[in-house]
């Protein structure tokens, strides 16, 4: 279990990410894949690589049932691993922007 910060993007070959990454290829982001790239030190903290799910909650879009409030949550795909040589590959999660804009609602 780990916080972390999810951003979306729309990939193509000149997203500065691409020369940070060590596994994967933004190419691969398709919406409605749910898939993931992770920084490094985070996909080290979690113990996942390449192929693996991870299962994404967020609090903050929380939907309403009989039982009560429970959280906008997603299983995404481990496409990819980057190295940017800072503190938030500790941290950072990057996904296609229409599937990021999904699992918020």
């Amino acid at each position: 279990l780990s916080a972390g910060l999810l951003i979306g993007i729309q990939p193509n070959s000149d997203d500065p990410l691409q020369d940070h990454l060590i596994a994967g290829r933004l190419s691969s982001l398709q919406a409605g894949q749910y898939q993931l790239f992770l920084g490094h030190t985070l996909a080290r903290n979690l113990k996942v690589s390449m192929g693996d799910k991870v299962r994404l909650m967020v609090t903050s879009a929380s939907q309403y049932t009989p039982l009560g409030r429970i959280p906008s949550q997603r299983n995404f795909t481990v496409a990819g691993i980057f190295n940017t040589g800072s503190d938030i590959d500790a941290q950072l999660m990057v996904t296609d922007i229409q599937d990021a804009g999904r699992l918020m609602r």
